[in-house]
């Protein structure tokens, strides 16, 4: 299959056959892919130079020829480069030590180093855009093509629009521009021919020119006084200060000695002075971290809404803070003061975490303050049973479950006295209380308490009683009734727990219908009748235990014969009957019979 590889000696992507095996990274679907991954080479190798002359030796002339540095410190001065694609001098930043040879302290000093008096400044080609050289597969012939754009000097390059231009037969190139509404450097693809100066190489080029140098060209009228200033002053309490860093102010760009190792590593060493550090942050390192307190990290408590201020100890005004290893930046909820301390405001659940800060002029060592921010929540117990009973010699156990942050402390007491875990008692770390073999002494109020030295302590009551045995007793009463009459039963229930009292007969439970009422321990029967007859149960039940008495009545029937007889048919009679209305005088007269042998008293 048909693949690309860069070439190195001729710094060009050539095509070649791809078997489908052992694969290395080298080997890319596309000639673009190609071009893009190494464009760093390619725009080291395939300059577009215009012809001129050269006043100096090889030696200047490689250094101009070298791409920008930023360094490996954490200083931020505005610098000048030869950009040798362009035939130009542009600014970047300089960190402050390191780098290379193809840095200037002044555009003039660039020009006279690279491009030689001859070219003044507004004689070099600075507006004409090349394109680099693209290779082909199939001849040794080299293509170069180059676009003249309007006379635009300076920033007003970066203001432009995005323009594609026209396409030029050569194949679409990948190239960066400055979006001026999103202030990044972001990739297009250029045509060949025609377009705008907004087109650049690379992503590095494009932000020495547009992003980069957007600060240092910027310019602010001064206040009257430099302590009236945005960034206040330097340590001479004269000069104004152009950032919070305070870049331009001499002790903040004065060069700092290189260490004696590590000097090969773009970012530095860490604080061992042996260990490569990875990025600006030294995010691989591991940090000497400034005890606070006996403790390597100083624990914050805030409430929800509240704000806090969390104070750098280590001095400076240079303070830089990291949010979970990470660079914090500023917003509403997150502020920098000019002593370095951060404040957080109107703080939220997701603003918990670890904070840290460091000195920015803190290059040899690795040096900390950490800080912990945990979010503060209201003591409470939740609510369990307010009594709780077993039997003598049985293991009592009493829950308690408190809730808040930082988590509370789970304590018991009893009579103003806290317990300790001894035979007798047991405090676990849930704050479950057990008492063993419990007796009369043990019955009580226990008090729960939850504490965490932040917020007030809250506490929650629990009685403690033993069991009493369960008893049933029915009350003395008269077995023998006449039918009609009401039939009253009470029955006692004693015990700890309070019994629940239930009235049975024939194995079912009687509750109030009709006729009977049920009461707790009380049973009526009115109008009772022969079919109300047997026997009654008392039953009393307390956590599993029972206990029951029983009692018989015997309803007799009324002798009515010929004294009263039914006036309506049989069949109206068992109506009047079925539908209980016999209460009323007129029915009951007219079903007299009927109605005493259904239990109506005759009297009615």
């Amino acid at each position: 299959m048909p693949r690309f590889y860069f070439d190195a000696g001729s710094g060009m992507c050539k095509n070649f056959i791809y078997g489908g095996c052992n694969a290395n990274l080298n080997n890319f679907e596309t000639q673009e892919a190609c071009e893009t991954k190494c464009a760093l080479y390619l725009r080291r190798v395939n300059k577009v130079i215009p012809n001129g002359g050269r006043r100096y030796g090889s030696g200047d002339m490689d250094d101009c020829e070298e791409l920008p540095q930023r360094g490996q410190c954490d200083g931020y001065e505005v610098k000048y480069y030869f950009n040798q694609a362009y035939r130009r001098c542009e600014t970047f930043v300089y960190s402050g030590c390191d780098g290379n040879g193809n840095r200037f302290d002044s555009e003039e000093e660039c020009e006279y180093r690279c491009l030689g008096t001859s070219e003044s400044r507004t004689g070099r080609p600075s507006t004409r855009r090349p394109t680099t050289r693209r290779p082909t597969t199939t001849t040794t012939t080299t293509t170069t093509t180059t676009t003249a754009a309007p006379q635009v000097s300076g920033r007003g390059i970066c203001s432009l629009k995005n323009d594609r231009g026209k396409y030029c037969g050569e194949g679409w190139v990948l190239r960066w521009y400055y979006d001026n509404e999103s202030s990044r450097c972001r990739r297009f693809y250029y045509g060949g021919c025609e377009g705008n100066p907004n087109r650049f190489e690379g992503k590095e080029e494009c932000e020495a020119a547009c992003v980069y140098s957007t600060e240092a060209t910027t310019r602010r009228p001064r206040p009257r006084s430099c302590r009236e200033s945005q960034y206040g002053c330097c340590s001479d309490g004269v000069t104004y200060a152009q950032n919070y860093e305070k870049s331009n102010c001499r002790e903040a760009t004065t060069r700092r000695p290189r260490p004696r190792s590590c000097r090969e590593s773009q970012y530095g060493c860490c604080s061992d002075g042996v260990t490569y550090a990875q990025n600006y942050e030294k995010s691989n390192c591991r940090d000497v971290v400034i005890p606070r307190n006996g403790n390597d990290v100083k624990e914050v408590m805030v409430a929800l809404g509240d704000s806090t201020l969390l104070t750098c100890s280590l001095g400076g005004q240079d303070i830089r803070w990291y949010r979970e290893r990470f660079p914090l930046r500023e917003d509403w909820y997150f502020r920098v003061h000019r002593n370095g301390s951060l404040e957080l405001r109107n703080v939220t659940e997701d603003m918990a975490g670890s904070y840290s800060c460091r000195p920015s002029n803190t290059y040899a060592s690795s040096v900390l303050e950490k800080f912990k921010v945990e979010i503060s929540e209201p003591l409470g117990i939740t609510a369990g049973r307010e009594m709780v009973s077993v039997s003598p010699g049985e293991t009592a156990t009493l829950y308690c479950l408190g809730s808040g942050n930082p988590q509370p402390r789970i304590s018991w007491a009893r009579d103003g006295r806290v317990i300790q875990t001894s035979q007798h008692y047991q405090v676990f770390g849930n704050g479950t209380l057990n008492i063993y073999s419990v007796d009369q002494d043990d019955e009580g109020d226990y008090i729960c308490m939850a504490s965490n030295n932040v917020h007030s302590p809250v506490r929650q009551g629990v009685t403690l009683k033993l069991k009493e045995s369960i008893r049933a007793t029915i009350r003395p009463h008269r077995n023998d009734f006449t039918n009609g009459e009401t039939v009253r039963l009470v029955c006692d229930a004693s015990g700890f727990p309070t019994p629940i009292v239930q009235w049975k007969k024939r194995d079912q439970l009687l509750s109030t219908r009709g006729k009977i009422k049920v009461d707790g321990g009380e049973l009526l029967i009115r109008s009772a009748g022969p079919g109300d007859s047997g026997l009654y149960y008392c039953i009393a039940s307390s956590d599993g235990n029972t206990a029951e008495d029983y009692t018989s009545i015997h309803i007799k029937p009324y002798n009515n014969r010929g004294q009263c007889k039914d006036k309506m048919s049989i069949y109206g009679c068992r109506r009047v009957v079925r539908g209980s209305l016999c209460g009323h005088t007129t029915f009951h007269n007219r079903c007299c019979e009927s109605c005493t042998a259904a239990g109506y008293p005759r009297s009615f």
